[in-house]
């Protein structure tokens, strides 16, 4: 009787704690669902710091719960939110993650949706080829699963990628593949029909292209796809500018530019005025227009590095702040730990006295009692031994997240100098770029002036103007500029002279040009030499440096530490 008693007692119990882990599993899906919508809301408010926060405690919870659906969620989201503060590198690493996930829960839609996610990254970072793979392997998903309106948006891009990659046969097929399938979204199909009208262009088939790109801004305007339509407005400024027309032209490229919803469109569209201007002979024009461009790149770069740096200053002070509040709550997680093993040993005690009941009912020994008692002894000594075990590797695990945390804390340091070098020799180049144009441009308004029969039969003018040209050539103030670029690269320098001791001093500064990205023709402009000269010089350096012929010299440069 008092045995049925105690299992009676026992059965309640594991079922009371039974119930109670279904219940924690329910609470603990929601409590993740909750943060990761919390997250997804702060992102698009731009609470970068806070979309962070509960994404990524969001995902570590579901790691624990082994939920690998909403660990899949909680690292997308955590992706965009990096790429919503131009934090690409780690937005495609964490993409990366969430399509490793995609392919353990075999969702199709999960895979192609993070795969498109990671070509748009790779397109904001000028990576056309890896794009364009990325986008493949989307469009190819979304076919064999026979899911015509994720196939006709991703053939839309893939379209849009090949055209600025100049591959026009397969900008072109995927185009026509976007408009061929009928359940392509109407925005979808409008950039695909952009797509031909760009074609058109290319291929000089202007009145046809008009034509179709006059039907396509009705469109956009009535249906209100702001983006489609400064795009058409530019491409009809594009067109004007190659039929000659270059006020029409200007006129368009002025409309679409009162509609750029970004910095980069406006970007594009100041390069492309500037060059109208050249081409119309408004060299004033173009030197104003010239410096919109490099204001407005000085301003994407700055609201770059600005919200890199404050993301990552946030984001450490943030693991910071949790490391502390970490190991204040050390002490309350080891008693709750003590607790739970007591109710352990509670559970275990109350088995071992059913056993010790059930057999006292049979057989009455004082010593078969002494040898349990022993027994029970021996056991509590085990559970305490394992208790101290738990307590040593805790112990061992904080050293190892403290470890972990000042690694994190050199790396993010090694970053932040990179991207300071970085703005710095962006800085320089914008700098000789500015400096190079207005010599060339006053240059070429001397060069005209020295051909006017009145200034050739006035000899002092003649000699002023002379005088004029060689001060511009002895205005770029080369050992300034140098000086400023090896203070900020001197490591890349050591090196690159290092591993290649026959460079000369000229070899040097030609090479320090390449690696600030300037073009031949810049370099030419700057070097006062030739744009043939300069392709010769570039190939005899690449001969120096033993590099093959396909090989890149401006990744080579990039790749010296």
């Amino acid at each position: 009787m008092n045995f049925m008693k105690c299992f009676l007692k026992f059965s309640i119990i594991v079922s009371f704690l039974f119930n109670s882990i279904q219940c924690y599993s329910v609470e603990t899906t929601k409590e993740i669902d909750s943060l990761i919508v919390v997250g997804v809301k702060a992102m698009f408010s731009r609470d970068a710091l806070i979309a962070h926060e509960n994404l990524t405690k969001a995902y570590n919870l579901a790691v624990a719960a082994g939920l690998t659906k909403q660990q899949f969620l909680a690292q997308n989201n955590l992706a965009l939110n990096y790429f919503r503060v131009l934090d690409y590198g780690n937005a495609i690493s964490t993409f990366l993650k969430a399509y490793e996930l995609a392919l353990i829960r075999k969702d199709p839609i999960d895979e192609m949706t993070v795969l498109n996610n990671i070509a748009i990254v790779y397109i904001k970072e000028k990576d056309l080829k890896k794009a364009s793979e990325f986008l493949l392997r989307s469009y190819e998903i979304a076919s064999r699963e026979k899911n015509g309106l994720k196939e006709g948006l991703y053939a839309s891009n893939l379209a849009q990628v090949y055209l600025e990659s100049n591959d026009t046969v397969k900008s072109s097929y995927y185009a026509q593949q976007a408009l061929d399938n009928e359940k392509t979204e109407l925005q979808s199909r409008v950039n695909a029909e952009m797509v031909v009208a760009a074609l058109l262009v290319r291929r000089g088939d202007l009145r046809k292209a008009e034509e179709k790109i006059q039907r396509l801004r009705e469109i956009a305007q009535k249906k209100g796809f702001k983006e489609e339509l400064s795009e058409l407005t530019f491409l009809l400024a594009k067109l004007y500018s190659d039929r000659s027309d270059f006020n029409e032209s200007r006129i368009e490229a002025n409309e679409a530019l009162k509609m750029a919803l970004d910095d980069e469109f406006r970007l594009r569209l100041y390069e492309f005025l500037s060059s109208l201007s050249l081409e119309q002979g408004l060299f004033s024009q173009a030197i104003t227009e010239k410096d919109s461009v490099i204001k407005i790149s000085e301003r994407i770069n700055l609201s770059k590095n600005h919200q890199l740096f404050e993301f990552s200053r946030l984001r450490f002070e943030l693991a910071n702040s949790e490391h502390q509040l970490e190991l204040s709550k050390t002490k309350s997680h080891s008693q709750r730990l003590l607790f739970i093993t007591l109710i352990g040993s509670v559970i275990l005690l109350m088995g071992t006295l059913i056993m010790l009941f059930f057999r006292r009912a049979k057989q009455i020994s004082f010593k078969k009692a002494y040898a349990e008692k022993e027994l029970r002894i021996k056991e509590l000594e085990l559970e305490n031994e394992k208790i101290q075990s738990t307590l040593l590797r805790n112990q061992l695990t904080e050293a190892e997240l403290l470890k972990e945390l000042e690694l994190e804390k050199e790396k993010e340091q090694q970053r932040l100098l990179m991207l300071e070098i970085e703005d710095k020799n962006k800085q320089l180049a914008d700098k000789i770029l500015f400096q190079s144009t207005r010599n060339e441009l006053i240059e070429e308004i001397v060069t005209r002036i020295s051909t006017l029969p009145e200034i050739v039969s006035h000899q002092k003018l003649w000699e002023d103007i002379l005088e004029l040209k060689n001060h511009l050539k002895q205005d770029m103030k080369w050992e300034e500029i140098m000086t400023h670029f090896e203070n900020v690269n001197n490591q890349r320098l050591l090196i690159l002279t290092q591993k290649h001791p026959t460079l000369t001093p000229n070899d040097i500064r030609f090479l320090s040009f390449l690696y600030l990205n300037l073009s031949n023709k810049e370099i030419a402009a700057l070097l006062n030499i030739s744009p043939e000269s300069c392709r010769k010089r570039k190939e005899r350096i690449i001969t120096k440096l033993g590099l093959e012929r396909s090989e890149s010299l401006q990744a080579y440069l990039s790749s010296i530490a």
